[in-house]
């Protein structure tokens, strides 16, 4: 028969283990304190320093020079020896023209050589800066960047073939029908022309900033010329200009600007130029005045560049410090000359007596003192010295300030913004009752609360 025990098991009652929940109470209590000061806002202190603030604006500029289109006295195959952008001497041979064709064909014979490493170094350069230069509104750049790449490479062995231009005359028999073209003057050559060369100062208007439908003809494009057609360019003179476009608060900004900083967009180029406010009709244009730096764009008639106007100086502070608060305004004649001003006020027996109160003054101008909120009430009466003339607080202006906190607590400081942007504001310097370089303020106003202890 089967055996049947009379033992009995039954599960272990968990016992409390203390340690565990000191540590849980721990951990829950250290969680709850990190959540609380992490979404806590934090109070940080900024050190006041004089600054200003400078402006910087891009605007698309469209140069004006001294130009003088060259034309040619004769028809037939031209070839050139100068690279564009350069400076001619007098007597400079810039190209030739042959009526026949067999001292060109000779000439280019020259072109199947290899090109020098000098020559592959400088090419490669155009690449990139077309690489870099490049934006598909303005595509008619890469047309003057293949026609300029593809002459380089000849430009490159010019020097060798003016050499030997006598000797391809004198083999080709054709001396009355080859001739070369000089120049007559000094300056820098460039080989395209766009209709501007003549262009004055009345005839600006807003169609001439329009970039989109700018044509250029670049004269080293074709083979063949013919008699009076355009054969280079010279720029006589190193003075250059650059206009731009302004409305009518861009041209407020600018009223009695004589100089103004610069930077080419794209290229490593900064400087300082003179600066002229002009009217044409109704349009407003900045007259940016240049004597070098004529040679890097002398084959443009379009440039980015920025400027840069100097801003106002005074202490420089962040936005966001700055924030609005209510004051008394107060005529400075019920100011004693202890510094008080006195009140009139009745005890609890009805009795009129005056007390004294030395207020806490925010700003002060020509006619009065503009007092902190918490020394009066509005409806305090106040008695004007030796007289029996008394003023009713009440009138309150609304003041510009910060939070100083130079004694450890948070104390309010009126200030006067002069100039400011997104980040930063330009507030006057030496105002009585405001601050002085090297003040402490409260970076972000919205972390303290007045006359609150600041660690």
């Amino acid at each position: 028969m089967p055996r049947y025990s009379n033992v009995r098991k039954f599960r272990k009652r968990p016992s409390l283990n203390v340690g565990v929940c000191i540590f849980a109470v721990i951990f829950i209590y250290m969680v709850i304190s990190v959540i609380i000061y992490a979404a806590s806002k934090k109070t940080v202190v900024y050190e006041v320093e004089e600054g200003s603030l400078a402006a910087e604006d891009t605007y698309e500029g469209f140069i004006v020079r001294d130009e003088t289109v060259v034309t040619s006295e004769y028809s037939g195959s031209v070839n050139y020896f100068l690279k564009s952008r350069h400076r001619a001497g007098l007597d400079t041979v810039i190209c030739s023209v042959d009526e026949t064709g067999r001292v060109y064909n000779m000439i280019n014979e020259e072109r199947e050589k290899n090109l020098s490493d000098e020559a592959l170094t400088e090419i490669r350069s155009r690449l990139t800066e077309l690489t870099v230069e490049y934006d598909n509104d303005k595509f008619y750049n890469t047309y003057s960047y293949s026609d300029t790449i593809s002459n380089s490479i000849f430009e490159f062995q010019a020097d060798n073939i003016v050499d030997n231009l006598d000797d391809y005359v004198r083999d080709t028999q054709d001396d009355g029908f080859f001739h070369k073209i000089k120049t007559t003057e000094t300056g820098i050559v460039v080989y395209s022309v766009d209709g501007y060369e003549d262009f004055t100062e009345q005839e600006l208007g807003p169609e001439i900033f329009d970039s989109s439908n700018y044509t250029v003809n670049n004269l080293q494009a074709t083979s063949i010329i013919n008699q009076g057609d355009p054969v280079y360019k010279l720029l006589g003179d190193d003075t250059w200009y650059i206009y731009i476009e302004l409305n009518e608060t861009e041209a407020a900004s600018f009223d009695e600007t004589n100089t103004v900083n610069i930077r080419f967009t794209g290229e490593d180029i900064k400087c300082s130029a003179g600066f002229q406010l002009v009217s044409v009709g109704d349009n407003y244009y900045g007259k940016i005045s240049l004597n070098k730096y004529m040679i890097n764009f002398a084959d443009k008639r379009y440039v980015q560049i920025e400027i840069t106007q100097n801003g106002t100086s005074g202490l420089k502070i962040p936005n966001s410090a700055i924030f609005t608060s209510n004051a008394y305004a107060i005529p400075k004649e019920y100011m004693y000359a202890n510094g008080s001003m006195v009140m009139e006020t009745y005890d609890e027996h009805g009795q009129l007596s005056y007390v004294s109160v030395t207020p806490t003054i925010y700003f002060a101008d020509d006619e009065k003192y503009y007092i902190s909120l918490s020394d009066f009430e509005i409806g305090d009466i106040l008695v004007m010295p030796d007289s029996d003339e008394i003023f009713i607080v009440g009138n309150m202006e609304e003041l510009s300030g910060v939070y100083c906190v130079n004694r450890g607590y948070a104390v309010f400081r009126a200030v006067e913004v002069l100039d400011k942007n997104e980040e930063y504001s330009i507030v006057r310097k030496g105002r009585e009752y405001s601050l002085s370089k090297y003040d402490h303020i409260v970076l972000d106003y919205t972390t303290v609360n007045a006359d609150e202890i600041v660690d």
